[in-house]
């Protein structure tokens, strides 16, 4: 793939995700954010970075407003975040996340995943097991073609 231009628009977090139908729940990228970044992409950006989309259940409740990224459900929301670049002739890469011990379970009821049971500011992590290290790889891939199928470039 060739990049129209040099100029890059870096990923940040907007809290323009979609919410979910349940309250708590981390949303969807959606319409609100395509236009945002479309934006950017008509102003010239030929490159456009989405910011970061959850891979797991135990990091998506990290925040408010957090994106899933490995649902199935999120690939026609990646559509309408993608459509606009690519109208722009920009390309659209996303930011795949799992944000470790910097999570809280307190919204996911889910144990914090970290590599080390060292605390950071939130409850102390659990320390990676090897199959759960094999689980968040297989998450990462699945969120990676959930991606592609949404129309990321990379």
């Amino acid at each position: 793939m060739t990049a129209p231009n040099r100029i890059v628009f870096g990923a940040h977090f907007t809290q323009f995700v979609e919410p979910a139908s349940t309250v708590g729940e981390p949303g969807f990228y959606g319409e609100r954010y395509g236009r945002y970044l479309g934006e950017r992409a008509q102003g010239g950006a030929g490159v456009i970075i989405a910011g970061q989309a959850q891979v797991h259940p135990t990091t998506a409740y990290q925040m408010r407003n957090n994106a899933v990224a490995w649902n199935e459900a999120a690939v026609p929301h990646f559509r309408q975040v993608t459509a606009p670049l690519h109208d722009h002739g920009a390309l659209a890469f996303l930011q795949l996340a799992h944000n470790g011990g910097v999570n809280d379970g307190t919204w996911s009821k889910l144990p914090v995943w970290a590599p080390s049971a060292v605390a950071n500011y939130n409850e102390p992590p659990q320390a990676l097991e090897r199959d759960q290290i094999g689980e968040l790889v297989d998450h990462f891939a699945r969120s990676a073609a959930n991606a592609a199928a949404g129309g990321f470039d990379g």
